[in-house]
């Protein structure tokens, strides 16, 4: 079994952010999101603050740019050769192993994870490569992150992990 746990994450420190751009620009950071009415918490809503002029719903889906300003982290006994392949996408990792196993970390922006899950949530991709990254995709949704992959839809397979399909 293949264990995947979050190691780390951007962490926005919002009353600096909104008192910066008060001073410099004269208006707060977080006016798209009063808008739209989301909430002014976590690395999601950090990001949809820099949708300036966007609904940020959808610039959180169409704007690799945007994603690029967050980044994750996350640890995994994943077999190497599931390492090296979500490494060809663009995460950086880095591999730790002995006689005992492999430890792994596998750290990206948030544009790089999209890539990774879009491209690797495959029916070609084998299964130790899903199950790594469906375990980052739930991750990322329960930190309310799911509107990155807002343009696909999950797919169960009979093995019970899920690729993605284009809406």
């Amino acid at each position: 079994m293949i264990t995947v746990m979050p190691l780390s994450i951007t962490e926005v420190d919002w009353k600096n952010y909104i008192e910066f751009c008060q001073q410099t620009i004269n208006e707060s950071p977080t006016q798209a999101l009063d808008a739209h009415r989301m909430k002014v918490s976590g690395i999601s809503s950090f990001l949809a603050t820099l949708a300036r002029g966007q609904d940020p719903r959808q610039a959180l889906r169409n704007n690799n740019k945007i994603l690029k300003h967050a980044s994750v982290g996350f640890m995994t006994d994943a077999p190497k050769e599931s390492i090296l392949t979500i490494a060809e996408t663009g995460v950086d990792t880095a591999t730790f192993s002995n006689e005992r196993g492999c430890f792994s970390i596998l750290t990206g922006t948030l544009a790089d994870w999209k890539s990774a899950l879009i491209d690797l949530c495959n029916q070609t991709e084998s299964y130790d490569v899903r199950i790594i990254l469906n375990s980052v995709c739930l991750w990322m949704e329960k930190a309310g992150m799911f509107e990155i992959t807002g343009l696909y839809s999950k797919q169960t397979l009979p093995d019970s992990t899920f690729i993605f399909k284009e809406k």
